[in-house]
């Protein structure tokens, strides 16, 4: 399907809905890491599950023609968030002479609330070679209450696994969400997720298939 909205409502909690273990701790990992830059996945390591290893293996990059060093994730959200426009130098390099959007959006959301809209862009055309994922997270934008107290999220994605990604990162996603309204002094509200392309692989029908049966549990 394209063009699809999703809308929770995260005041008291994050919202996880799947079959399968929920890895809460690699999740808020990796929510830090969204928001301090870090593309290497050792800092992952201790969490065994892991969406990035099998990408990021020396063995990989080179059969996929990229100079990066064992680990290196690539082109990410972290780093696209942390230094927007400059080129990917790999994981070990800590030059920031791009836009710091984070820095920029905490700013904002402290100095200016209202002011809006509050953007941070994760796709950049000229970090696509340096991409290990593809690169579907296209933007995030919050949106602060009339009375300054509430903040809201948005989330554009271009495409997904609506079945084996998504609810990962609506986990993922609701959590950086938390951290970014604490650390302006903000209650978070709610998160909508609006995906333009939204696809279930076919190996995955029979898990579908039992997920449809279940009665869902309230979270």
């Amino acid at each position: 399907t394209f063009g699809q909205s999703m809308t929770f409502d995260v005041r008291t909690n994050i919202p996880f809905f799947s079959i399968f273990q929920v890895p809460t701790d690699a999740i808020v990992k990796e929510a830090m890491m969204y928001l301090t830059g870090k593309t290497d996945v050792r800092e992952l390591a201790d969490y065994a599950n892991h969406r990035w290893t099998n990408n990021t293996s020396r063995k990989y990059h080179e059969t996929q023609g990229r100079k990066l060093v064992e680990g290196d994730m690539g082109a990410t959200v972290a780093s696209e968030w942390a230094n927007w426009g400059q080129d990917y130098r790999g994981c070990e390099n800590d030059d920031r002479e791009g836009l710091d959007q984070l820095n920029d959006l905490l700013s904002n959301l402290r100095d200016s609330p209202l002011a809006g809209p509050h953007i941070m862009v994760a796709w950049d055309p000229h970090t696509l070679d340096f991409t290990i994922r593809s690169q579907n997270e296209i933007l995030v934008q919050f949106f602060v209450a009339a009375d300054r107290q509430w903040i809201d999220c948005c989330v554009y994605i271009a495409k997904i696994n609506a079945f084996a990604d998504l609810p990962y990162l609506v986990g993922l996603y609701s959590t950086v969400h938390h951290i970014i309204a604490h650390l302006v002094g903000l209650r978070p509200r709610t998160i909508t997720f609006n995906i333009g392309e939204a696809y279930i692989s076919i190996p995955m029908s029979g898990n579908i298939e039992k997920v449809i049966l279940r009665t869902p549990r309230p979270w």
